[in-house]
C-alpha cells in the first residue's frame, strides 16, 4: 500500500516543479500563466558555454491587470537596473550571444488594478560568480525588479531583486 501513495506524491511533485526554460547559447520567453507573477528565479553557471539555465515558478498574485512586456532593458555586458511601475513581474525573456558571453534581457509587467506595492525592498546579491542562483520571493512578496551586474573575468552575472506587499 505504501508504494502506490510514494508514487502519487513523486508524481504531484514532477508536475509542480518547473523545468529549465533554455538550454545554454539558447533563447527563451517564459510567462507565468493568467492571474499569477514570478515566485522564485533559479539558474545555474556553465564555465565551458559561458551561460546560465534557468528556471521560474509562479504564484497567484491578486490584482493584475494590463501586462506589457518590456523589450531588452540591457546591452550585453552591461548592468541592469529594472522596475515595473506600479506592478509586478509575470514574465523573463533572454537570448545569448557567444561573442560577449553574455544575455539581453525582457521583462514581462502586469499593472496592479485597485492594489498598490507596499513595503518593498532589495536583496543584495543573492548569487556569486559561477555559482548557481537560488531565490524564492519571500512569503506574501511580489517580485518588482531586478538588478545585475556583468563580469568579463567570469563571464557570469550576479542578481539582486526587489520584492514588495500587495495592499
Amino acid at each position: 500500500m505504501m508504494f502506490p501513495t510514494a508514487f502519487l506524491l513523486l508524481s504531484l511533485v514532477s508536475v509542480v516543479t518547473s523545468k529549465y526554460v533554455n538550454d545554454f547559447d539558447k533563447r527563451f520567453n517564459y510567462e507565468c500563466p493568467s492571474g499569477k507573477s514570478i515566485a522564485s528565479w533559479k539558474s545555474y553557471n556553465s564555465v565551458y558555454h559561458g551561460d546560465r539555465r534557468y528556471k521560474f515558478t509562479c504564484q497567484n498574485t491578486p490584482g493584475l491587470g494590463y501586462c506589457q512586456w518590456h523589450n531588452y532593458v540591457n546591452r550585453f555586458d552591461q548592468p541592469i537596473s529594472f522596475r515595473c511601475y506600479n506592478g509586478v513581474i509575470t514574465g523573463v525573456g533572454s537570448y545569448h550571444n557567444s561573442y560577449y558571453e553574455d544575455r539581453r534581457f525582457s521583462f514581462n509587467c502586469c499593472s496592479l488594478y485597485r492594489k498598490r506595492l507596499v513595503r518593498c525592498g532589495w536583496t543584495g546579491f543573492v548569487n556569486n560568480w559561477n555559482k548557481d542562483l537560488n531565490f524564492r520571493m519571500p512569503e506574501g512578496h511580489f517580485l518588482k525588479g531586478v538588478s545585475s551586474i556583468h563580469n568579463n573575468r567570469y563571464e557570469d552575472r550576479r542578481w539582486k531583486f526587489e520584492t514588495c506587499a500587495i495592499q
